[in-house]
């Protein structure tokens, strides 16, 4: 059996309008990789778990009160088996059949980048005050950002603007090595479990990149 070489991690409850969408937008990307999905749902209770099972899934249920934005995410990263673990929230779906691909090419210029995060598009249903801001923050932007800690500070020299962009990471689209999740789990939180995992790679050492070609509507 071949293992993937990608495995997409997917959180749902009551997901019915969106999780269609997310999954036709995976199962339509061109990799010339294998992938695996895991979907894990904490109680859902519409059509969700129906439009589900009509996917080649791996579908893992939980009660809605085990559910925390780190560990069901990390509960999810155990039962997979990629080289990389990526996720994408179920009301986003891949503005295009790259996305993956995309997401996945800066891991191959330096070891040292451990997590990638992508792009995002406003959905056309997004409120206009929204859709301006997610423009204007750094996941709206065009050019690729490299994420380091500069050498001889660390994340208390920085005010707390300087911290923000430094630590920048998104769950929304992003992906992880596998080797680093077994090293920095994802962290318990009930949210921003993306940029408090982000300080403690960063303050270890290693390097996230944003990766703007790796985009997904949301």
């Amino acid at each position: 059996m071949t293992l993937p070489l990608a495995s997409i991690i997917i959180l749902t409850k009551n997901e019915e309008a969106n999780i269609g969408r997310c999954l036709d937008g995976v199962f339509a990307q061109k990799t010339g990789f294998p992938l695996e999905v895991i979907v894990v749902d904490s109680g859902s209770t519409d059509g969700t778990l129906e439009i589900i099972r009509n996917y080649d899934v791996k579908l893992l249920e939980i009660r809605p009160d085990e559910f925390n934005h780190g560990l069901t995410r990390q509960f999810g990263a155990e039962h997979a088996s990629g080289k990389f673990i990526v996720t994408i929230v179920a009301d986003a779906y891949p503005a295009d059949n790259a996305w993956l691909a995309n997401l996945l090419a800066p891991f191959r210029e330096d070891e040292n980048i451990v997590g990638v995060y992508g792009g995002q598009i406003p959905r056309d249903d997004c409120d206009p005050f929204k859709a301006a801001q997610l423009r204007a923050w750094i996941t709206g932007r065009d050019e690729r950002i490299v994420h380091r800690l500069p050498e001889g500070r660390s994340l208390e020299d920085m005010t707390p603007e300087e911290r923000r962009r430094a630590v920048n990471f998104d769950d929304i689209n992003s992906a992880r090595r596998r080797s680093i999740i077994q090293k920095f789990p994802f962290p318990e939180c009930e949210y921003a479990e993306d940029l408090v995992w982000a300080s403690k790679v960063l303050a270890a050492g290693c390097a996230l990149v944003y990766e703007p070609s790796a985009k997904v509507v949301h």
